[in-house]
């Protein structure tokens, strides 16, 4: 999560702290709605996500849970996408 918190145009609801951190997370783009990001995630990377639009949790991104059997390569196409995307 590191590379992708470095991003300007990321916002991470998802917790820093380590003891705070699991393997679910939520990332949004700036000036891009939760649904907007979702469908393209999905559309064009093949990468299924959850859209979350909480108003008054202030979070309005993708929830991303990898699975046990999610390859760090997948995790790698996750972050490139995440990299292309802009709001």
């Amino acid at each position: 999560t590191s590379r992708v918190r470095r991003l300007p145009h990321i916002v991470m609801y998802s917790p820093s702290q380590p003891q705070r951190t699991c393997a679910i997370a939520n990332v949004g783009v700036r000036g891009m709605k939760p649904a907007a990001l979702a469908k393209v995630l999905l559309d064009k990377y093949r990468i299924y996500t959850v859209a979350i639009d909480n108003e008054a949790a202030g979070v309005h991104g993708v929830r991303v849970t990898p699975n046990v059997y999610t390859t760090t390569a997948e995790l790698d196409e996750l972050v490139r996408a995440l990299t292309q995307i802009k709001g």
